[in-house]
């Protein structure tokens, strides 16, 4: 399943790019539905950034997946590898339930449109494999496995999108 969204931010590609990378954490603030983000992990080699960030969602599990999905397993860590020289992040989910399952990866793109406008564009994708889950049938396997991929689809890709949209008014702000 893809992920994509394309959002326009009037400010400075530098800025955009930096605020974002470095001050993700003062962002959560400003969305709703995210618990909490921690910075777990942080390298520098010359204009490459990896981090490492756990996510902690708020939401509720749908009822056919709260046999493998718990309330206090809405959360996931957040591998990203920012590339200066490029303007964009690579970045790869790993969630806390069904990892073996759950495969969520993508780059983050900042293209700068002018002094003061940014394009960040946002290109994921999102894979679960629910083939041998214990007690499904194989031939609900598509099923629920279509089921928990909406979920995780509902879960992160706001969150991903709404922080475009934090960035915009935490800058606006002037933080």
């Amino acid at each position: 399943m893809e992920i994509r969204n394309d959002t326009v931010l009037s400010h400075p590609r530098e800025r955009v790019y930096l605020t974002y990378r470095d001050r993700l954490p003062e962002l959560i603030a400003l969305l709703p539905n995210v618990e909490y983000v921690r910075v777990l992990d942080r390298r520098e080699d010359g204009e490459t950034v990896f981090l490492l960030n756990e996510w902690k969602a708020k939401g509720e599990v749908p009822d056919v997946a709260q046999r493998w999905i718990k309330p206090e397993m809405l959360r996931w860590k957040d591998h990203a590898t920012w590339r200066g020289a490029r303007w964009e992040v690579d970045w790869r989910l790993e969630m806390a339930f069904l990892q073996d399952r759950v495969r969520v990866s993508g780059t983050n793109r900042f293209v700068e449109l002018g002094p003061a406008r940014t394009r960040l564009e946002l290109r994921g994708d999102l894979a679960i494999d629910a083939a041998g889950l214990p007690g499904i049938p194989r031939l609900l396997a598509g099923k629920v496995g279509g089921i928990v991929e909406r979920f995780v689809l509902a879960l992160v890709q706001p969150n991903l999108v709404k922080t475009a949209e934090a960035l915009q008014r935490f800058l606006d702000e002037g933080r």
